[in-house]
């Protein structure tokens, strides 16, 4: 869009170009004001001072005239001036006729060779002879020319000269050019001194300075006219730029967008607005609310925006519109929108249609009761499962110990009472009979304990890991007098958990580690805490964080089968080699999960393993 279009799609809003126009020609005419005035009193200024020399100039040549006067009188008459009259005037030396002719042509004489000054300037000496005038001029080429006593050819400043009038004038000489001229009158002599110089070669200097100054100003005049119009067209660009993004903006916002002025009318909206009110963009200036909305909601739209520009506050809240014979929710916000003095002149509004919002809102809210209703019967389902898992955990181990110990103790009195009989075969069978049944029992208490790892409430407390692991490593030290390994028991290793459970942890890392250590030439195991990487569900290493580890130097395990090692009755070890349920390690990642917290391991065959767990992050 061409400069002069774009600022008139900006009337009054942003450039006012002609109110700039006008301003720039004050401030030329002030410029050039201002600089008249300084020529005119540096001129009048000069052409006082001026106007001073040329009279001392005159007065001079008449001070030369006089003394020569003395000179010649006092020569020719031989009687010297009375004392005190070196300075008396001419009137005290009377001269004859011829006397004072001869003094006039010869002083006419000096004032003819003296030259000129400057280009114009110039020396007259005027006198009488008889009834004829006599001129001398200090111009070359200039010829003494004698003029009758009433010749109008003689200039102003000689006639006034000869009249008797002194000091400067400007007046028009014998060329009818404009001159300034000093007069000293020579009555005693019937004679006029005049120095002059053409006004025209006074006033060059300052004609110089006006044209240059006019010049100057015009140049910067033209040359702030030309910045003004490039900074015009560049802001203009930048408003339209800026319109444009404004506009772009506006009318991409999801929400209607609209402007009123103080009196409640429109004066511009987004795109949405005029969509969704079937509003024309080109009738919505100067529209009011009335002309959109039906009469109860116009009038609390006009209530809404008083209050808004009396008190200066922002308005928010909710009402129900009917487009399109549907009853939508629209959520309203107004605003003042304040001048420079930060007075209200005007509205800004944001209608939002949150009907949609509301039915998801309405919807999630049913959906989550519903969710919640089914959370509870769950959970209640859960408990009662839980409860009879429990109750059948128990149920089980009591009907199963019953016939157990009678096959162990059946086995045990067969072997008694008929031991003699047996042959090796039989008391084989026999010992295999009661082995079982104590494996069995085992099991049973293994499965007990993973039972009760996963029901009951914990019982949340500090926790010295450092005086459980010493209580534990003193238990199988009891148990098993035949295997002294080397333990290591770091001190200050506490937490929070459930005292009973983290024990039931202790007692199968540090079990298996006794274990697993059995056959170790140098057997070691060590409890302490660290700063390691747990590995993420894909295998990859994670963020170092501190963890406890239980950590032997015994038998290890391929990491091959890791996936295995918490999984029940998993077994990386046979029967032969390690005794064991394969519930014990299960029954720790239960507990230790229970307690939000993690358990991995890290071994390699004949190397023994370390198994980290933490229990932060309590739930």
């Amino acid at each position: 869009m061409p400069w002069s279009q774009q600022a008139k799609s900006y009337p009054g809003r942003y450039i006012d170009s002609n109110r700039l126009l006008l301003v720039i020609a004050i401030m030329a005419l002030m410029a050039y004001g201002i600089a008249g005035l300084a020529i005119w009193i540096i001129y009048q200024a000069r052409l006082e001072q001026y106007s001073q020399n040329l009279l001392g100039a005159a007065q001079n040549k008449v001070a030369l005239l006089e003394y020569v006067t003395r000179q010649h009188y006092e020569k020719e008459h031989d009687q010297p001036p009375a004392p005190g009259n070196d300075t008396s005037g001419l009137a005290d030396y009377p001269l004859s006729e011829p006397e004072r002719v001869e003094i006039l042509e010869h002083f006419a004489q000096a004032v003819g060779g003296s030259g000129s000054f400057r280009l114009t300037g110039e020396n007259l000496l005027v006198y009488t002879v008889g009834n004829k005038l006599t001129i001398t001029s200090s111009r070359e080429g200039d010829e003494v020319n004698d003029y009758g006593l009433s010749s109008t050819e003689m200039d102003e400043p000689l006639r006034r000269a000869l009249a008797g009038e002194s000091g400067t004038i400007i007046a028009r000489d014998y060329r009818g050019k404009r001159v300034i001229a000093a007069l000293v009158p020579l009555p005693q002599l019937g004679a006029a001194m005049v120095v002059k110089m053409d006004m025209t070669e006074f006033s060059a200097p300052y004609r110089r300075a006006a044209i240059i100054t006019l010049l100057v100003g015009t140049l910067l005049i033209i040359g702030s006219g030309v910045f003004c119009w490039r900074e015009g067209h560049r802001i203009i660009g930048k408003l339209a730029a800026s319109e444009s993004r404004y506009r772009t903006l506006m009318d991409n916002v999801p929400l209607c967008v609209f402007l009123k002025d103080g009196n409640g009318h429109y004066l511009t909206a987004n795109r949405y607005f005029y969509l969704r009110y079937g509003v024309d963009k080109k009738s919505i200036p100067e529209m009011s609310d009335h002309a959109i909305f039906p009469p109860e909601v116009a009038r609390k739209h006009i209530n809404d925006d008083q209050r808004v520009l009396e008190e200066g506050i922002t308005l928010t809240g909710y009402e129900t519109q009917m487009l399109n014979g549907e009853e939508r929710i629209i959520r309203y916000l107004k605003c003042p929108l304040k001048n420079d003095e930060g007075e209200p002149k005007g509205i800004v509004g944001i209608h939002q249609d949150v009907t949609q919002d509301r039915r998801n809102s309405e919807a999630l809210k049913q959906l989550n009761a519903e969710l919640e209703s089914q959370v509870r019967k769950r959970t209640a389902q859960l408990e009662l499962a839980n409860r009879e898992l429990e109750s059948f955990a128990y149920s089980v181990s009591h009907d199963l110990r019953a016939p157990l110990r009678a096959m162990a103790g059946f086995s045990e009195a067969l072997k008694e009472e008929y031991e003699n009989s047996f042959d090796a075969t039989a008391a084989d069978y026999i010992k295999r009979i009661h082995r079982a049944t104590g494996n069995m029992a085992e099991l049973i208490d293994s499965l007990l304990s993973l039972s009760r790892s996963t029901t009951g409430e914990l019982k949340v407390v500090p926790l010295d890991l450092s005086r459980m692991a010493a209580d534990v490593v003193d238990d199988l030290r009891s148990a098993s007098p035949d295997h002294r390994p080397q333990v290591q028991i770091a001190p200050n290793l506490n937490a929070e958990g459930d005292s009973r459970l983290i024990r039931n942890v202790l007692e199968n890392l540090i079990g298996n580690a006794w274990k697993y250590t059995r056959l170790s030439a140098d057997p070691q195991i060590e409890i302490g805490s660290a700063m390691t990487r747990p590995p993420d569900e894909g295998g990859e290493e994670t963020a170092e964080i501190e963890a406890f580890f239980v950590r032997d130097n015994g038998a290890g395990f391929d990491m091959t089968y890791a996936n295995k090692l918490f999984r029940p009755f998993q077994r990386l070890h046979t029967e032969k080699e390690f005794q064991g349920s394969g519930i014990g390690l299960a029954t720790v990642e239960r507990i230790i999960h229970r307690h939000n917290g993690q358990i991995w391991a890290h071994s390699e065959p004949g190397r023994g393993a370390t198994f980290y767990f933490t229990l932060d992050q309590l739930a």
